[in-house]
Protein backbone atom coordinates (compact mmCIF):
# COMPACT_ATOMS: atom_id res chain seq x y z
CA UNK A 1 0.00 0.00 0.00
CA UNK A 2 2.73 2.27 0.70
CA UNK A 3 4.69 1.46 -2.23
CA UNK A 4 1.02 2.17 -4.42
CA UNK A 5 0.72 5.69 -2.21
CA UNK A 6 4.53 6.59 -3.43
CA UNK A 7 3.80 6.08 -6.79
CA UNK A 8 0.53 7.44 -6.99
CA UNK A 9 2.16 11.06 -6.39
CA UNK A 10 4.27 10.10 -9.93
CA UNK A 11 1.36 11.16 -11.66
CA UNK A 12 1.35 14.45 -10.85
CA UNK A 13 4.36 14.71 -13.64
CA UNK A 14 0.93 14.73 -16.20
CA UNK A 15 0.39 18.68 -14.75
CA UNK A 16 3.85 19.42 -16.29
CA UNK A 17 2.77 19.99 -19.63
CA UNK A 18 0.02 22.55 -18.68
CA UNK A 19 2.10 24.27 -16.03
CA UNK A 20 4.72 24.70 -18.87
CA UNK A 21 2.36 26.18 -21.25
CA UNK A 22 0.55 28.65 -18.25
CA UNK A 23 3.93 29.81 -16.26
CA UNK A 24 6.44 30.03 -19.05
CA UNK A 25 9.66 28.27 -18.65
CA UNK A 26 11.94 30.10 -16.19
CA UNK A 27 8.40 30.61 -14.12
CA UNK A 28 8.07 26.95 -13.57
CA UNK A 29 11.51 26.32 -13.14
CA UNK A 30 11.04 29.02 -10.06
CA UNK A 31 8.53 26.58 -8.77
CA UNK A 32 10.17 23.72 -8.92
CA UNK A 33 13.43 25.27 -7.49
CA UNK A 34 11.69 26.24 -4.92
CA UNK A 35 9.63 23.41 -4.17
CA UNK A 36 13.26 21.49 -4.37
CA UNK A 37 14.40 23.98 -1.40
CA UNK A 38 11.09 23.49 0.74
CA UNK A 39 11.50 19.83 0.56
CA UNK A 40 15.29 20.48 1.71
CA UNK A 41 14.74 22.13 4.26
CA UNK A 42 11.86 19.70 5.44
CA UNK A 43 14.08 16.72 4.69
CA UNK A 44 17.15 18.47 7.25
CA UNK A 45 14.74 19.06 10.02
CA UNK A 46 13.16 15.13 9.63
CA UNK A 47 16.69 14.18 9.15
CA UNK A 48 18.36 15.85 11.86
CA UNK A 49 15.44 16.43 14.57
CA UNK A 50 13.23 13.52 13.60
CA UNK A 51 10.17 15.86 12.35
CA UNK A 52 8.18 13.48 10.43
CA UNK A 53 5.52 15.78 9.18
CA UNK A 54 3.89 12.85 8.07
CA UNK A 55 6.47 11.88 5.61
CA UNK A 56 7.12 8.49 7.85
CA UNK A 57 4.20 7.18 5.91
CA UNK A 58 5.93 7.49 2.20
CA UNK A 59 9.52 6.91 3.18
CA UNK A 60 11.37 3.47 1.96
CA UNK A 61 13.54 2.30 5.33
CA UNK A 62 16.77 2.98 3.23
CA UNK A 63 15.38 6.89 3.09
CA UNK A 64 14.79 6.98 7.15
CA UNK A 65 18.61 8.65 7.47
CA UNK A 66 18.74 9.82 4.14
CA UNK A 67 17.37 12.21 1.86
CA UNK A 68 14.22 11.36 -0.23
CA UNK A 69 13.98 10.40 -3.36
CA UNK A 70 11.61 13.27 -4.23
CA UNK A 71 14.46 15.53 -3.22
CA UNK A 72 16.97 14.00 -6.35
CA UNK A 73 13.58 13.92 -8.58
CA UNK A 74 12.65 17.71 -8.09
CA UNK A 75 16.95 18.67 -8.32
CA UNK A 76 16.72 16.59 -11.80
CA UNK A 77 13.52 18.66 -12.96
CA UNK A 78 14.75 21.62 -12.49
CA UNK A 79 17.91 20.87 -14.32
CA UNK A 80 15.78 19.81 -17.36
CA UNK A 81 13.62 22.50 -17.42
CA UNK A 82 16.16 25.06 -17.28
CA UNK A 83 18.52 23.42 -19.68
CA UNK A 84 16.50 21.69 -22.00
CA UNK A 85 13.72 22.60 -24.77
CA UNK A 86 10.68 22.27 -23.46
CA UNK A 87 9.79 18.74 -25.82
CA UNK A 88 12.61 17.45 -24.12
CA UNK A 89 11.99 18.64 -20.37
CA UNK A 90 8.45 17.62 -20.79
CA UNK A 91 9.13 14.13 -22.38
CA UNK A 92 11.67 13.32 -20.15
CA UNK A 93 10.45 14.19 -17.23
CA UNK A 94 7.07 12.98 -17.58
CA UNK A 95 8.24 9.51 -19.33
CA UNK A 96 10.97 8.66 -16.47
CA UNK A 97 7.56 9.55 -13.79
CA UNK A 98 5.37 7.29 -15.28
CA UNK A 99 7.60 4.71 -16.27
CA UNK A 100 9.63 4.21 -12.95
CA UNK A 101 6.05 3.89 -11.15
CA UNK A 102 4.94 1.21 -13.32
CA UNK A 103 8.21 -0.38 -13.41
CA UNK A 104 7.88 -0.48 -8.92
CA UNK A 105 4.56 -1.67 -9.00
CA UNK A 106 5.21 -4.51 -11.68
CA UNK A 107 8.64 -5.15 -10.78
CA UNK A 108 6.72 -5.21 -6.39
CA UNK A 109 3.67 -7.43 -7.76
CA UNK A 110 4.49 -10.08 -10.67
CA UNK A 111 8.52 -9.34 -10.79
CA UNK A 112 9.98 -12.74 -10.80
CA UNK A 113 13.45 -12.26 -13.02
CA UNK A 114 16.22 -10.66 -10.71
CA UNK A 115 18.67 -8.75 -12.99
CA UNK A 116 21.29 -6.13 -11.13
CA UNK A 117 18.92 -5.89 -7.91
CA UNK A 118 15.59 -5.12 -10.35
CA UNK A 119 13.01 -7.51 -11.84
CA UNK A 120 12.83 -7.74 -15.36
CA UNK A 121 9.36 -7.50 -15.40
CA UNK A 122 9.41 -4.15 -13.67
CA UNK A 123 12.18 -3.46 -15.95
CA UNK A 124 10.23 -4.50 -19.52
CA UNK A 125 7.07 -2.43 -17.72
CA UNK A 126 9.27 0.71 -17.60
CA UNK A 127 10.46 0.59 -21.50
CA UNK A 128 6.65 -0.37 -22.55
CA UNK A 129 5.55 2.94 -20.59
CA UNK A 130 8.50 4.68 -21.51
CA UNK A 131 7.82 3.98 -25.09
CA UNK A 132 4.34 4.94 -25.49
CA UNK A 133 4.65 8.17 -22.97
CA UNK A 134 7.90 8.88 -25.99
CA UNK A 135 5.52 8.22 -29.00
CA UNK A 136 3.17 11.56 -27.98
CA UNK A 137 6.60 13.24 -28.35
CA UNK A 138 8.62 11.76 -31.41
CA UNK A 139 8.39 8.87 -33.81
CA UNK A 140 7.69 5.54 -32.88
CA UNK A 141 10.77 4.15 -33.69
CA UNK A 142 12.70 7.27 -32.25
CA UNK A 143 11.18 6.18 -29.07
CA UNK A 144 11.45 2.74 -28.72
CA UNK A 145 15.45 3.17 -29.17
CA UNK A 146 15.46 6.07 -26.19
CA UNK A 147 12.79 3.74 -24.57
CA UNK A 148 15.26 1.17 -24.34
CA UNK A 149 18.24 3.89 -23.85
CA UNK A 150 16.36 4.88 -20.82
CA UNK A 151 15.42 0.71 -19.32
CA UNK A 152 18.94 0.50 -19.61
CA UNK A 153 20.20 3.17 -17.75
CA UNK A 154 17.15 3.50 -14.70
CA UNK A 155 18.66 -0.65 -14.59
CA UNK A 156 22.20 0.44 -13.59
CA UNK A 157 20.54 2.40 -10.51
CA UNK A 158 23.71 4.99 -11.34
CA UNK A 159 24.71 7.73 -8.25
CA UNK A 160 23.57 9.29 -6.49
CA UNK A 161 20.28 8.23 -7.10
CA UNK A 162 18.16 7.08 -10.34
CA UNK A 163 15.94 9.54 -9.28
CA UNK A 164 17.56 12.29 -10.52
CA UNK A 165 20.56 10.63 -13.12
CA UNK A 166 18.07 8.49 -15.01
CA UNK A 167 15.72 11.89 -15.76
CA UNK A 168 18.47 13.93 -17.16
CA UNK A 169 20.20 11.00 -18.55
CA UNK A 170 17.13 10.47 -20.78
CA UNK A 171 16.71 14.81 -21.60
CA UNK A 172 20.23 14.42 -22.68
CA UNK A 173 19.65 11.33 -25.27
CA UNK A 174 16.63 12.79 -26.49
CA UNK A 175 18.32 16.00 -26.92
CA UNK A 176 21.53 14.06 -29.02
CA UNK A 177 19.13 12.20 -30.51
CA UNK A 178 17.25 14.75 -31.87
CA UNK A 179 20.33 16.63 -33.09
CA UNK A 180 22.22 13.96 -34.68
CA UNK A 181 19.02 11.82 -36.73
Amino acid sequence: MKELLRKSLHLLALLLLPLYDFFGRITLFKLIFISLLISLLLEILRIKRGWLFGFEKLARENERKSLGAHIYFLASSSLIILLFSKEVAVASIVSFALSDAAASLVGRSFGKRRILGKTLEGTFAYFVISSIILSFFFPLWFSLVFSLLSSLLELLDIPPDDNFTTPLGIAIFLLLGNTFL
